[in-house]
């Protein structure tokens, strides 16, 4: 990424307003983007209509820069990929049954071990690349199959002198998962080497490959259940041994690829070819502006690979005799109740270190339940020294009581079975999961098995800053780290709620994990690629995919249309969208990323505006949209679907004055700001006039028929937002932020953890940080998750009680997040914090101290002592203006703004003594 402070502009010319999702006011200097970033309005660029065609003719002018690792490969002027003369490569055959797993093996003869070796490799739907039997990586990240990004892959530590074996397994899943609304099978591959001598090398995927169709995972295999394509099933008798090492010698049942007829600048998503098991036909021609586009292409990767560590599992806490009153397979099938009952053993014997042994037995079969550190992303694996046909299952779980199920088997049926080679196998399941409990179900047999490292290769985005927020206040302390590894859970290469159940990304509540991951962990490739490949969902009326990229609300489309379930695509999410985009060039001042969301933003603005009533509002019942439905949050916060419609309108005008308007003018399309901030200002009035109440002094979101339901009632969430954005008339934010501290029966609190900051954020800037600092304590610190799993779930409360669906590492990382910017109070005044503040309010906590990476460097802040008796110490950034807030009374040794606030000196670390704040 650029570096913002040198690519963008330092002002904007146009006005004050607060800034989406929490952040500061931005002073009237601060939007006026340059002539670099800016386009600059046509003629006849005025009205929705015309703005939406010129931004669709320059979408793809600047895309998101890709890794610098990757080579081998041409990346057009638009920021796609080319990489011929690699091929298309495929099993050949005229269809390709669902979970079908092909083996493409290249061997590589090198005189001498490679001064550089780089290039690109994407498989659909999956794949594992191995070089000498070594796994180097997995992927690709979860895409729109209409413009899959390329991995980037460095082989440089990895070929050597002489034979070298390219091993790549690809699972293509034939249906949808919450990773992949859909796909066509295909491997393509480039590899550049760059030889001691300046001689370079360039290998492809082409005739010189050969492939295997895997019986070892047999084809046609069942999905794990609606969200995961996946139920693996793999025999090790099965499975060609060695084929990815040097020596093996290849049989007839290794033949040369077929090559899909697709061209190797596009994803095999565009193969012409009339494919049995789901009919995908090739790209046809639109246009963006007068230039007629591939509708499809090839992108190279804009985020890091993924890095991966292996954890043990340790100790083995439990063990179980199964006798079996239902056939195995039945019950893992169907699940039956009573298929089982369970005897506590000790079965299992240590025998080293992270090793046990244990004899089969011939009636009964065995479990053995491993507990990792924490709960946990990537594959669970298992090594065992078996006789030949021992057959287990292994199965994963957020939460487990020790004496609860014998078998954890118990959601989602999330298992995967292997059936063991003679001697020792080494199993780990091909795709990933999300998990603290790992439990592994021998059936009967006879003979002596060894099982040893039981654990997880880990996998986590690898950010620049490991992200740490430290208290010495125990509890609140335990908060700060289950936020983390909840982040560090949810937020990989797609910003997914539950990454243990659907894995689906989606926007507007999940998607604040950002404020986190720029601030603390000083990242924003990521946070890009996520603007990126959610606005890839938007759809041809203007509506978000809530959920995207993922085939879930594709499947619900039809159900919705036939009128089979209320569900359709959530349309909240997608107005707050344009919050998460209009905050990326807040944060980073760079705009570029923002080019492809645009137009179709642009688009959800016309889409919606043609759907607002006649009072000026739009509406929130079921059938008002057809598909698409009005959100907001769970019954628990709204009893009734009308009681909706404040808060949403709320966020509409939100996302029109402090998201679209300034983008619009960023983008050159003045006269367009100007109409969607009036269409904003006309929202919010409508909204007031209509919900806010003079009476209670708080937005009723209930107001017209109160009477009706026998009395007022108010939301978390609307009181949060309309405090947070300045929506209350005259500034009133008192009764509110009252109502979010006392929390009385007539105020709905969202049961979801997700949506949390929307009060802490009203509850700080109305000076109540005491309330945020109790429920750290009191309501998170004492959640199940958080002191088992180090982690957050997803329901609010903390009874969720182990071995049941429950989600218990979520999205929920606000503790962190608003620990920087309600109670360390750091926020940004101007882009890319050119200008920021810092207004400290830790309320009884002992002590705080965090580090917010900027583009113009770091700001470190350790606040000590109790009220009274309070130290701050700040090192700041150079080539940045801090401002210092603090209680009207303060005398500090520091230039004076105004009452309670002083200038911070640029480049410098300062101690300040502080009495009244």
């Amino acid at each position: 990424m650029k570096n913002s402070s040198q690519s963008q502009p330092d002002h904007l010319n146009r006005r004050d307003f607060l800034t989406a999702s929490g952040l500061a006011t931005i002073s009237a200097a601060a939007l006026t983007p340059s002539a670099a970033t800016a386009q600059p309005s046509s003629a006849e660029g005025t009205g929705l209509e015309s703005a939406l065609k010129k931004a669709l003719e320059s979408a793809k002018d600047a895309q998101p820069n890709a890794s610098p690792v990757a080579g081998a490969a041409v990346v057009t002027s638009d920021g796609a990929l080319d990489l011929s003369p690699a091929k298309w490569l495929w099993y050949p055959g005229d269809r390709t049954l669902p979970n079908t797993f092909v083996l493409f093996r290249r061997i590589l003869q090198l005189n001498a071990k490679p001064k550089k070796a780089t290039g690109w490799i994407i498989g659909e739907s999956r794949y594992q690349l191995e070089v000498n039997g070594r796994r180097v990586q997995w992927g690709p990240a979860p895409n729109d199959p209409r413009w899959p990004e390329v991995d980037h892959m460095d082989l440089t530590e990895s070929l050597t002198s002489g034979e070298n074996v390219i091993g790549a397994t690809v699972l293509y899943f034939g249906q949808g998962d919450a990773t992949c609304p859909m796909s066509r099978a295909g491997f393509i591959f480039k590899l550049e080497i760059e030889h001691a001598d300046g001689r370079l090398e360039t290998v492809v995927s082409d005739n010189s490959w050969r492939c295997h169709l895997s019986q070892a995972w047999k084809p046609g295999q069942h999905r794990m259940f609606f969200m995961q394509a996946l139920q693996e099933e793999f025999d090790g008798r099965l499975h060609p041994h060695g084929w990815n090492e040097k020596g093996f010698a290849e049989n007839d049942d290794w033949l040369e690829p077929s090559y899909p007829p697709c061209a190797a600048n596009l994803p095999i998503f565009a193969d012409p070819t009339n494919e049995v098991m789901n009919w995908i036909h090739g790209p046809k021609k639109f246009v963006y502006g007068a230039e007629a586009r591939s509708k499809f292409e090839l992108r190279p990767r804009i985020i890091p690979m993924m890095r991966e560590t292996w954890v043990s599992a340790a100790p083995l806490v439990e063990q179980h005799r199964i006798k079996w009153k239902r056939p195995i397979a039945e019950y893992f099938a169907m699940r039956p109740a009573k298929a089982y009952e369970a005897e506590v053993t000790q079965a299992a014997q240590p025998a080293g270190n992270n090793v046990w042994r244990l004899d089969l037995d011939p009636e009964r079969g065995t479990t053995l339940t491993f507990a990792l550190p924490e709960q946990s992303v990537g594959w669970p694996g298992i090594t065992i020294e078996a006789p030949a046909g021992t057959t287990l299952e292994m199965m994963t779980l957020d939460g487990h009581q020790v004496g609860g199920p014998a078998l954890l088997n118990t959601h989602y049926h999330k298992w995967a079975r292997f059936t063991c080679r003679e001697g020792v196998n080494h199993f780990r399941r091909f795709d990933f999961d999300c998990f603290r409990w790992l439990q592994v179900h021998l059936h009967p047999g006879r003979g002596t098995v060894v099982v040893s490292n039981p654990g997880i290769l880990k996998r986590e985005y690898p950010w620049p800053h490991e992200p740490r927020v430290i208290t010495s206040d125990p509890v609140v302390q335990r908060v700060f780290d289950a936020a983390t590894n909840t982040m560090r859970n949810a937020a990989q290469e797609t910003f997914v709620d539950g990454m243990a159940r659907e894995r689906n990304q989606y926007a507007g509540g999940p998607s604040q994990c950002r404020h986190a991951i720029h601030t603390l962990a000083g990242e924003n490739r990521q946070v890009a690629r996520f603007l990126r490949s959610y606005s890839q969902g938007n759809t041809a009326e203007g509506y978000f995919m809530d959920a995207w990229p993922s085939h879930d609300r594709i499947t619900r489309l039809g159900q919705r249309v036939l009128e089979a379930t209320h569900c359709g695509a959530i349309l909240d999410p997608g107005v707050r969208f344009a919050l998460d985009c209009w905050e990326y060039y807040l944060y980073t001042g760079d705009l570029a990323p923002l080019r492809e969301p645009y137009p179709r933003l642009l688009r959800q603005v016309k889409y919606l505006r043609g759907k607002m009533n006649p009072d000026g509002l739009l509406p929130v019942d079921q059938d008002d949209y057809g598909f698409p439905i009005v959100y907001v949050g769970f019954s628990g916060c709204f009893p009734d679907q009308r009681n909706r419609q404040c808060p949403f309108n709320l966020f509409w005008a939100t996302m029109l004055s402090r998201a679209m308007a300034p983008m619009c003018r960023a983008f050159g399309d003045a006269k367009l700001a100007d109409e969607i901030e009036q269409l904003g200002a006309r929202v919010l009035k409508a909204t007031v006039a209509r919900f806010w109440s003079r009476e209670h002094g708080a937005f009723v979101d209930n107001l017209p028929w109160w009477r009706e339901d026998g009395g007022v009632h108010f939301s978390e969430i609307t009181l949060g937002i309309s405090v947070e954005y300045d929506q209350c008339p005259g500034g009133a934010i008192e009764r509110s932020v009252e109502l979010l501290a006392t929390k009385p029966k007539n105020v709905g609190i969202d049961n979801s953890t997700e949506p949390v900051a929307w009060g802490w954020w009203a509850l700080a800037k109305g000076g109540r940080p005491d309330v945020v600092v109790k429920e750290l304590r009191e309501v998170y610190g004492t959640m199940n998750s958080v002191r088992l799993n180090n982690s957050i779930e997803e329901f609010y409360g903390g009874s969720k009680k182990p071995d049941t669906p429950n989600n218990w590492s979520h999205i929920c990382c606000a503790p962190i997040y608003v620990a920087v910017m309600s109670l360390a109070g750091i926020r940004l005044l101007e882009p890319a914090f050119k200008r920021y503040e810092i207004r400290p309010q830790l309320a009884d906590l002992p002590d705080l101290a965090l580090t917010v990476h900027t583009p113009h460097g770091p700001i470190s802040f350790s606040c000590k002592g109790t009220l009274g008796t309070r130290t701050i110490t700040l090192t700041l950034p150079p080539n940045a203006a801090g401002e210092l807030v603090v209680h009207p009374d303060e005398s500090l040794n520091l230039k004076a703004l105004g009452k309670g606030r002083f200038a911070l000196p640029a480049g410098q670390t300062v101690n300040i003594e502080l009495k009244h704040t």
